[in-house]
């Protein structure tokens, strides 16, 4: 996952995913980090989002509590591809829906898929009964209304690699991985930015937020990998940008800036950019 940036090949803190889609407001509830065990990876959360049936949710493990050895992560190894994937699912406040995704996740063999629009309030994980994690973000106040929503889908092989994750707000969640390379962790942000109508104050909330996730002072030896459905669109035209996006996106940039801005910020690529779309 090396990718050259001028004179300076990138090795950390350099690919973004960018999907398009539909988007509200954003709110900022409190954050909490979540540290991850491997005694509470074998254990399910006993909360389910409304709109699930209790049938898909995995019935607490019987392990034991004690603390043990972590398992050695498979996630972005040299020798195997790690498939990463955004999918818009518009809701996954509906019954079955979130078998279906599953369904397709394993169907793609997709390790990690970061789930725009999930309509889910609160935040929490659980385990569904064919073995995938699910972590989640919406709005957190009494009487939320079932809008926005953030949330990661984990393969089995990602699950064992995961390291904390942290609910930020109804439009950004993180969680951090363990790669084949001991020294170096994968942080991914999973982004669901505010539609090009929405009011220039709700935009600018968001990516005030997004810089404070991202940080100015990261590790150096921490993959960044920003995910999401960013609701724009940054165009074909890469002219003052160089060092952010080479010349494969769609269409005219749509309101692009502040994202190829943010990104030009944090020495980020876009990936989309990069290759030809079919």
């Amino acid at each position: 996952m090396t990718m050259a940036k001028g004179k300076k090949t990138l090795t950390e803190n350099t690919l973004v995913l960018q999907v398009w889609g539909f988007s509200v407001e954003l709110t900022t509830p409190p954050s909490k980090n979540y540290i991850v065990t491997e005694t509470q990876k074998h254990q399910t959360h006993i909360r389910c989002p409304v709109g699930r049936g209790s049938s898909e949710c995995m019935m607490p493990s019987r392990e034991s509590q004690q603390q043990r050895e972590p398992a050695r992560p498979i996630l972005l190894s040299p020798r195997q591809h790690t498939l990463i994937a955004t999918w818009n699912v518009r809701t996954m406040y509906k019954q079955g829906k979130m078998s279906m995704i599953a369904m397709e996740m394993r169907r793609y063999n997709i390790s990690i898929l970061g789930i725009p629009e999930t309509r889910w309030t609160q935040t929490g994980q659980f385990r569904l009964a064919t073995g995938e994690l699910i972590l989640y973000s919406g709005h957190t106040h009494d009487g939320a209304p079932h809008t926005e929503g953030v949330g990661f889908m984990l393969s089995k092989q990602a699950d064992k690699a995961l390291v904390s994750w942290e609910p930020i707000s109804s439009r950004l969640i993180t969680a951090t991985f363990r790669t084949k390379q001991t020294r170096i962790l994968a942080r991914f942000i999973m982004g669901y930015a505010p539609t090009n109508d929405a009011a220039d104050e709700t935009k600018d909330h968001f990516y005030d937020w997004l810089r404070k996730v991202m940080g100015n002072n990261r590790p150096q030896r921490e993959l960044t990998i920003l995910m999401g459905d960013m609701n724009t669109r940054i165009g074909c035209c890469n002219v003052g940008y160089e060092e952010v996006m080479v010349t494969h996106g769609l269409g005219k940039m749509n309101y692009g800036e502040k994202f190829a801005d943010l990104c030009a910020e944090h020495e980020l690529v876009i990936g989309g950019s990069v290759f030809p779309h079919k």
